[in-house]
């Protein structure tokens, strides 16, 4: 039987369900949605992510915004098999604000 790593990019996923309307998922299930159980079996699922940035001091919404990812990202690290990796958010010289070390959406099969 062969193991499968499931990489995703929340932050790109969330948009996607954002234009679908704020579609809700339940992560295990959609995990398991993209493997054959009969011939696979789950080795983990690494959800990648860059918490909401906040400045120095942070404002109040920007307080909110991290209380809620950081709410959300503890609900995913108690699913089995799930791992986050964190990646950060950095705001440039013009205000444009730029993910560093985020992967994709992507799986990986191996025996």
């Amino acid at each position: 039987m062969e193991k499968t790593a499931i990489f995703i990019d929340l932050g790109y996923l969330m948009s996607i369900t954002k234009q679908l309307g704020n579609l809700k998922l339940d992560f295990d299930k959609f995990s398991k949605a993209f493997i054959d159980i009969s011939k696979e079996d789950l080795f983990r699922v690494y959800v990648y992510y860059c918490s909401p940035f906040q400045g120095d001091p942070p404002t109040d919404e920007e307080k909110f915004r991290k209380s809620n990812s950081d709410r959300f990202m503890r609900k995913i690290k108690n699913l089995p098999r799930f791992e986050i990796r964190l990646g950060r958010l950095t705001k440039t010289k013009k205000g444009d604000y730029i993910q560093k070390r985020v992967g994709y959406l992507f799986l990986y099969r191996f025996s």
